[in-house]
């Protein structure tokens, strides 16, 4: 029986590194290089080797795109030795860039 999407915008595949930045519980700037999974209008799905914590807030950013948002972390699971962070994107902003990025990719697929 196949499963019923509950969310309101496609996901695209995007293979990129994105640069996740964050305050720490102990007030240290931390960032991190991430791998891409997918991206919707609202949201991102990043891989990256540190926990963040749920309902944090993060920035995110890649240069080669010019691409800059702030996030509010949704989910956090973890798998193997990395984790998975869905990633929510903050106020208004161009999905236009984004969606522009996405359709550039060899590989665009909805995901």
């Amino acid at each position: 029986m196949p499963s019923r999407e509950r969310r309101r915008f496609k996901r695209y595949g995007l293979s990129e590194t994105v640069r996740v930045s964050w305050v720490d519980a102990a007030g240290r700037y931390r960032f991190v290089n991430a791998k891409c999974l997918d991206v919707s209008q609202t949201g991102m799905r990043v891989e990256l080797p540190h926990r963040l914590d749920e309902n944090c807030y993060v920035n995110l950013r890649m240069d080669r795109y010019r691409f800059n948002s702030s996030a509010k972390v949704r989910h956090v699971s973890q798998k193997g030795l990395v984790y998975e962070a869905g990633l929510e994107f903050n106020g208004v902003w161009r999905w236009k860039d984004l969606e522009n990025i996405v359709s550039r990719q060899p590989e665009f697929a909805s995901a």
